[in-house]
Order: C-alpha cells, then structure tokens, then sequence
C-alpha cells in the first residue's frame, strides 16, 4: 500500500451471548514511528445493541494521506478491532511513501 491511499478493511462481529450486547465497535491503527517502535491511534466504526446470536459486518475505508499533524513512516502497520475497550483480531499492512510525497 502506498502513502496516498485508502485502507480497506472488512469486521464481523457475533453476540454469542444469551442477552442483548451493547457494542461499541472502534478500530485502532498502530503507526509505525520513525523509530521503528508501534503508536495506536483509535478510530470510530459504531455502537450498537447485538440479540443472542446476531451478526454484523461492515467494511471501512482508512485515507493514508500526507498530513501536518502526523508524519508517515515506511514499513508495517498494523489494524486492529476494539470491542468495548477491548482488543481483538488485527493485521498488518505494509505501508510504501514515494519520495516526492514525504513530509519533511
């Protein structure tokens, strides 16, 4: 992927619970820095009440574009699903920045 283009990404998520779940759904995008380490950063998908057995997907579109307030650094990423404060599944994406794009 490159600097400039929009992360897509599919959730599902399941109630296997026997009593209505009140859901609040973020997603959280873990920027590497320039110093190789991990920075989360939380986004919000939804809140919804779920019934036993119910199930909900979607799909969500991330821009990664050059910004002032954040600086974008080359190498893996990583996505992750929240659930009501809690982490859950995540992947990694590898991010590429052409040089006549990067922020000085």
């Amino acid at each position: 992927m490159r600097l400039g283009e929009e992360l897509v990404f599919e959730y599902e998520v399941t109630n296997t619970g026997t009593r209505t779940a009140r859901l609040v759904i973020d997603y959280v995008v873990h920027y590497r820095k320039a110093n190789g380490s991990l920075s989360p950063k939380v986004f919000k998908l939804t809140s919804r009440d779920l019934l036993p057995g119910e199930r909900r997907s979607g799909v969500r579109r991330h821009p990664l574009r050059p910004l002032s307030t954040r600086r974008h650094h080359p190498g893996a990423h990583r996505v992750q699903l929240q659930i009501n404060g809690r982490p859950y599944n995540s992947c990694t994406f590898t991010l590429h920045i052409p040089p006549e794009t990067a922020l000085g």
